[in-house]
């Protein structure tokens, strides 16, 4: 085979290569973008990390990659990416230039926040909008270091990284039979979520369980499947025995919410001993009752 024949077939190998390169490229950055505008920031830092790697990020999406790896809790790595930012590309870029406000924050370093947020307000591109909310987080701030002057009259106490995590947990409910139990709501991202790109999607919230048992919260976990659905399931309160859980779901609306009610209720009062034969009645019944009304819509 002649030299030049081997050169173009070179060429064209390169050409190929690069063009499915990119293509992969093209691919992986539509997902993460898809990840990162409805907040699933642990799948989406995953793939900007990788693509940074390789040098195929532009400052906005290295900047989109410095707030994932805020939201993940990854604070200094966070802090390095974004000063290298605004230290290169973006000296006046608000959102760069907020983000490092609010990283100091999280890091208590409450002064350094001040400073920069005043630094912010100096930016010509400011809306007032974002000029309103630096106002405030310059208060915050002073808010902070005036109470960590102050002497403790209080002790509060986080209930650790494992029950608060960087999503949504709200309701908290205190069981009504056991001191040491307690149960709320919570969107986080987890092993059995699956990953959506779709800018509408919003991770479901789901019930969860937890104990306080020696000063150590334990049993950290979602309720069962029974209860969880694919939808959002959010708990609202215990009958006054604790007998009955009382929740809403969004898998099927108003009417699986009062159907979940009622099994509860037929069920309650079943001896945990015998939580099989509870849960098989359970079961029975539900889709008993989801049949009968399959029959009434058609």
């Amino acid at each position: 085979m002649s030299r030049s024949i081997r050169t173009v077939l070179h060429l064209l190998g390169f050409l190929v290569f690069s063009n499915v390169f990119g293509q992969t490229n093209d691919f992986l950055l539509k997902q993460a973008d898809g990840y990162f505008k409805n907040g699933q920031y642990f799948k989406a830092v995953l793939i900007y990390q990788q693509l940074h790697k390789s040098g195929t990020l532009s400052p906005e999406l290295i900047l989109r990659r410095s707030i994932c790896e805020y939201e993940t809790n990854h604070i200094d790595t966070a802090e390095s990416i974004v000063k290298e930012l605004i230290k290169t590309k973006y000296a006046q870029n608000v959102s760069a230039l907020y983000l490092l406000g609010k990283i100091y924050m999280s890091s208590g370093r409450f002064d350094e926040a001040a400073l920069q947020f005043k630094k912010l307000l100096n930016v010509n591109m400011v809306t007032p909008a974002l000029k309103s909310k630096v106002i405030d987080e310059i208060k915050r701030c002073g808010s902070a270091v005036k109470l960590a002057q102050q002497v403790d009259q209080t002790l509060v106490e986080s209930a650790g990284a494992e029950v608060n995590t960087i999503w949504d947990e709200i309701n908290p409910v205190q069981s009504i039979n056991i001191d040491t139990r307690f149960y709320f709501n919570s969107n986080r991202e987890s092993a059995g979520i699956e990953g959506n790109t779709n800018p509408e999607y919003e991770l479901p919230y789901d019930m969860y369980g937890c104990s306080l048992i020696n000063a150590e919260w334990s049993d950290i976990g979602p309720l069962n499947v029974d209860l969880n659905t694919k939808g959002h399931d959010l708990l609202l309160d215990f009958d006054e025995r604790g007998q009955v859980v009382y929740f809403k779901t969004g898998e099927n609306g108003v009417i699986s919410y009062f159907l979940r009610i009622l099994l509860f209720r037929i069920t309650a009062s079943i001896n945990w001993v015998h939580w099989i034969w509870a849960f098989c009645i359970r079961r029975m019944i539900y889709f008993s009752l989801q049949i009968l009304l399959f029959c009434f819509q058609v």
